[in-house]
C-alpha cells in the first residue's frame, strides 16, 4: 500500500526545534494515532471546536519515564511542549495537526511499556487560559480577535486574521476564558466566519464573507463519487437531511450601551482596612458595567485617612474590573473606604431582533436560534444582517453528509491530505441520489501501520438568490429584483469594489 511518510515531531526542549520521533515508537503497539478539528457537528453554523488527537509511544527504552534520569529527555517531559504531526506525499508535506502536549499517561506493566500522549491545538488550550482587558470601542471583529489573542499571549507573528464584517461597538473581556471569548466574538461576526490553527501554528480568522471571497470556497476543489471515477470514498458513509437543524425564527436582544459623559463611582468598598509601614494591598475592583477613564483613588474624595498616609494606584483605567494598589508610607496607615471613579458604559436599552420565514414555519413548525449565539456584542446593523443570513441559510434543511475515505489508492490520498475546512468539493452519491456541492465542516484522521482514514463532514451549499437587483434589468428593478435575498449572495456575480470585473455595473450585482 503506497502510504505517506508520516512524521510525529516534539519539541521537547522548548527552544523550536521538532527532533522527529520514530516510525516505529509511533506504529508498532497498533495503536491508530488521531487528530480532529473543525466544527463541532460538522455544520457550517456549528460553534467553534478546539483540535485534538492522540497517539500511542512505545518505551520499552524508558525515554518517556519522567522518573528515569538516565532518559535522554530527564526534566523536560512537560506538558505544553509543542508538536506537530504531518505527512509528506508526492513530495508536499501536509499537516494533521499542530499543538501542544496535554497529558502523558504512562503504561509501565511487563507487557505494556507504553505511554499515551494526548494533544490539544492552540485553540482547544485558550479554554485554559482567563482574560481580563481593557475596553476597547469601535472595532472589528478581526481587530478584537488580535486583541484577544495578545492578552492570551499568542505570538504576533503567528496570525492571518480578516479584517471582519462587523463592527463591535464596544469589546472587553473580564474573568472569561479566552475560548469563550473568542466565541462570542464568532458569534458576532455571524454564521459562516471561522477560526483554526494551521501547519505552522499559524491562527486563522477567516469573516462571514471568507466563502463568498476565496477560490477555495467558491470553486469546486475536487468530485467525490460513491463510485466510479477516482476519488471515490468509502464505508461508512452517513447522510443527515437535516430536519432538525432546520431555524426558520430568530429573535434575540441587542443591548445598546452608551459612554455616561460624567465620571462616577463605578466600585466602593467598604469598611476600614489597615496597612502596616510600606504595606502594599492589592484591591480587586469589580464593577457591573465596563468603564474607561478611570482615575486612581484621591484622599478626601475616594477615600478617608483614619491614620497614616496611602500612596494609589491602578492596574487598567478600563474594562470591567481594575486592581488598586495601596501603600503605605511615612508609617502604617487605616483607611476608611475606598472607591474608583471612572465613565461607565451602561445598557441604555435593548433593542429585540426578530426574523422569521412564514413558509419554512408552516412546513416544520417554529424552531429558534439558540439565545446562547445572540450576537450580544455588534452593533444592530450587523445584528440584523446575521440574522438574514441565519435564516437563509436555516429556513430549509442542509443535508450533512460524513464521507469516509481510505488511504492506498493516490487520488483519495491526495484528498484527505490536501483538503482543508471551508473547501468546497461536490458530492455525487448513488445511494441517496445527492448531487451538490458541499463545504468542508470537519476533518478527522486515523492513522495506523497500514492504513489512513479520514472522514469529512460537508454541509450542502445553499442556493443563491434567484434575482439579485439590477438597475437596468426589466424584471430585477424595485419591486422585482431582490437585495442578494437575506444572506444568499451568489459570489459569481454579486457586486465587489475592488474586483476586476464585479466591481462594474451590469456586471457586479447587489448583495448583502
Amino acid at each position: 500500500m503506497n502510504l505517506p511518510d508520516y512524521e510525529v515531531s516534539i519539541d521537547w526542549a522548548g527552544d523550536g526545534t521538532f527532533p522527529r520521533v520514530g516510525r516505529g515508537r509511533v506504529f508498532d503497539r497498533g495503536t491508530a494515532l488521531t487528530a480532529q478539528y473543525g466544527r463541532e457537528r460538522g455544520r457550517a453554523f456549528d460553534p467553534l471546536a478546539g483540535g485534538r488527537g492522540q497517539f500511542e509511544l512505545d518505551n520499552r527504552s524508558r525515554d518517556y519515564t519522567p522518573e528515569n534520569p538516565l532518559s535522554p529527555l530527564a526534566g523536560r517531559l512537560l506538558p505544553g511542549r509543542e508538536l506537530r504531526v504531518r505527512a509528506t506525499y508526492g513530495g508536499v508535506t501536509y499537516g494533521l495537526l499542530r499543538g501542544y502536549v496535554d497529558d502523558f499517561e504512562l503504561q509501565p506493566g511487563p507487557d505494556q511499556r507504553s505511554v499515551q500522549v494526548t494533544a490539544l491545538d492552540g485553540l482547544a488550550r485558550l479554554q485554559r487560559v482567563r482574560l481580563s482587558t481593557p475596553l476597547y470601542s469601535g472595532v472589528r471583529t478581526g481587530a478584537a480577535i488580535g486583541l484577544l489573542l495578545d492578552a492570551a499571549g499568542w505570538p504576533a507573528d503567528r496570525r492571518d486574521l480578516d479584517v471582519g464584517a462587523s463592527t463591535l461597538p464596544w469589546w472587553w473581556a473580564d474573568g472569561v476564558d479566552a475560548f469563550a471569548a473568542l466565541q462570542q466574538i464568532l458569534d458576532s461576526e455571524g454564521p459562516g466566519c471561522r477560526a483554526s490553527v494551521d501547519i505552522n501554528g499559524t491562527f486563522v480568522f477567516r469573516d462571514r464573507h471568507h466563502r463568498l471571497m476565496r477560490s477555495a470556497s467558491r470553486t469546486v476543489q475536487a468530485t467525490w463519487r460513491s463510485g466510479g471515477v477516482e476519488p471515490c470514498y468509502s464505508a461508512p458513509m452517513s447522510y443527515n437531511p437535516g430536519w432538525r437543524d432546520v431555524v426558520n425564527d430568530v429573535t434575540y436582544s441587542v443591548p445598546v450601551r452608551v459612554a455616561s459623559g460624567q465620571m462616577e463611582s463605578v466600585w466602593q468598598m467598604a469598611g476600614q482596612r489597615a496597612l502596616a509601614d510600606g504595606e502594599t494591598v492589592a484591591l480587586a475592583a469589580r464593577s457591573g458595567e465596563p468603564f474607561f477613564g478611570a482615575v486612581a483613588p484621591v484622599e478626601g474624595v475616594d477615600y478617608t485617612p483614619a491614620s497614616g498616609t496611602v500612596r494609589t494606584s491602578l492596574s487598567r483605567t478600563s474594562g470591567q474590573s481594575t486592581t488598586v494598589y495601596v501603600t503605605a508610607v511615612g508609617g502604617p496607615a487605616v483607611i476608611d473606604g475606598m472607591a474608583v471613579r471612572a465613565y461607565p458604559v451602561a445598557t441604555q436599552t435593548e433593542v429585540e431582533v426578530h426574523a422569521e420565514d412564514a413558509a419554512s414555519i408552516s412546513d416544520v413548525g417554529r424552531q429558534s436560534w439558540p439565545s446562547e449565539r445572540a450576537p450580544s456584542l455588534a452593533g444592530l446593523p450587523d445584528a440584523i444582517a446575521i440574522a438574514d443570513i441565519i435564516l437563509a441559510g436555516r429556513a430549509r434543511r442542509q443535508p450533512v453528509l460524513s464521507v469516509t475515505f481510505r488511504g492506498g489508492v493516490p487520488q483519495r490520498l491526495v484528498q484527505q491530505l490536501a483538503r482543508d475546512l471551508s473547501d468546497r468539493v461536490r458530492v455525487v452519491d448513488s445511494g441517496t441520489g445527492l448531487d451538490a456541492d458541499c463545504w468542508v465542516e470537519r476533518i478527522e484522521h486515523a492513522v495506523s501501520r497500514g492504513d489512513h482514514v479520514t472522514t469529512f463532514m460537508v454541509e450542502r451549499i445553499p442556493t443563491a438568490a434567484g434575482n439579485p437587483f439590477r438597475f437596468d434589468t426589466t424584471g430585477a428593478g424595485f419591486n422585482q429584483g431582490m437585495f442578494g435575498d437575506t444572506g444568499r449572495d451568489d459570489p459569481d456575480t454579486m457586486f465587489i469594489f475592488d474586483h476586476p470585473t464585479q466591481s462594474r455595473f451590469d456586471v457586479g450585482l447587489f448583495a448583502n
